[in-house]
């Protein structure tokens, strides 16, 4: 997002576009959703251009980004026999975070990654190593595929859910240990949250109103989730989101502070 930024307010050039489609290739290999991201950190770096040109320098950092990723795609060709983006794993995340009866927050007790639960060994471990993960995984994807033509609604229900707890937790939320909360702790886990969601949400608003133009944030944060609305979430994936509440938060209290002292709210003077 910074080099992004910098482009935008300095020269953009071709160079510096296929610097950032290679940058961003290698960001991807470390966690594939941040891909979702791209178009708008794009339109970031080309939005002062005109359009001609702003065609020109995305066909360029998208082509340097597909070069970064080539390597590592021929490599899971040639190991699964198959076109795969990164990695696997995607059909084990939609079945693990849609078991019937879930809410859609992350539940990890029958995680292949967990080798023993409550009960003993734990009986997904023992077939993602029998199976192997690329027959594991469709296997996961059979399963959600079941999951979700048993109750269609539920699955959609729980994504909208997940969209809510992007900002706000679930007010209880099983617990990724084996060490549960009291009933008490989530409550006051989730008021937390509602103390800083109330205030971000009028921190927005006032930008928005004051002439503030940081606002694009907002959909670049909420489009680097969208893996995470229709899997699962947990507090570790909505990390940005809850520091971009945070400043928004900051950003009212201060602008109310500023109202009291002086009687004015503050304005945009500069981007």
């Amino acid at each position: 997002m910074v080099f992004a930024l910098l482009i935008a307010r300095t020269k953009v050039t071709a160079v510096r576009l296929a610097l950032f489609g290679c940058a961003f290739g290698l960001l991807v290999q470390i966690n594939g959703s941040f891909v979702f991201a791209a178009p708008v950190l794009g339109w970031l770096a080309v939005r002062h251009e005109k359009f001609p040109r702003q065609l020109t320098m995305a066909i360029i950092s998208g082509a340097c980004f597909f070069a970064m990723i080539l390597p590592w795609t021929y490599r899971n060709y040639s190991q699964f026999n198959e076109l795969m983006y990164i990695r696997r794993g995607a059909e084990l995340e939609m079945w693990i975070g849609n078991l019937r009866g879930s809410n859609g927050w992350q539940d990890l007790k029958e995680h292949p990654s967990v080798p023993f639960i409550e009960t003993g060994p734990n009986p997904e471990n023992i077939k993602m190593k029998e199976m192997g993960e690329k027959r594991y995984f469709a296997y996961c994807g059979e399963r959600f595929s079941e999951e979700y033509k048993h109750d269609p609604s539920a699955y959609w229900i729980r994504c909208v859910r997940r969209v809510g707890y992007l900002f706000v937790g679930p007010m209880s939320a099983p617990s990724i240990t084996q060490v549960r909360l009291s009933a008490r702790a989530d409550l006051a886990r989730w008021a937390f949250d509602m103390m800083i969601f109330v205030p971000a949400v009028c921190g927005l608003f006032l930008a928005w109103r004051r002439g503030y133009r940081f606002l694009w944030i907002v959909p670049l944060s909420l489009m680097s989730t969208i893996p995470y609305i229709i899997s699962h979430v947990n507090y570790r994936f909505t990390m940005h989101i809850r520091l971009l509440l945070l400043m928004a938060a900051v950003f009212f209290m201060l602008s109310l502070l500023q109202r009291v002292r002086t009687g004015r709210w503050p304005h945009a003077t500069a981007e």
